[in-house]
């Protein structure tokens, strides 16, 4: 990761660099967020989901999105969710809350 992108990602998460970095070839996540190319499901630079991506780990995981808002500890608002699936700007609970809910669950539907 770019240094540039280590230090803004320090001063907006409150000076946690290393934990803000979600990348799914780390060995504390037991699934794959991302798939083969190293793009990530989350943007830590930005704090954006990248939608498309968001919405397939869901559905390849046998969840609805109203499903998955319910499966969400404490529970996720569909607007919410929906912001997320839409790119914008989530807050880093909202961001713990998705990405734990995803670890949850292995892929359950090939691609």
């Amino acid at each position: 990761m770019d240094r540039a992108v280590r230090r803004r990602v320090s001063k907006s998460y409150s000076n946690r660099e290393d934990e803000c970095v979600i990348d799914a070839t780390h060995p504390h996540t037991r699934t794959r967020l991302t798939p083969e190319g190293g793009a990530w499901i989350w943007d830590p630079a930005t704090g954006r989901f990248d939608g498309p991506r968001l919405r397939l780990a869901i559905v390849v995981r046998g969840w609805t999105l109203p499903e998955f808002a319910s499966a969400c500890r404490p529970r996720l608002s569909m607007t919410t969710l929906h912001n997320a699936l839409d790119g914008k700007r989530c807050l880093e609970s909202t961001v713990i809350r998705i990405l734990q809910t995803l670890t949850t669950r292995d892929p359950v539907l090939a691609l």
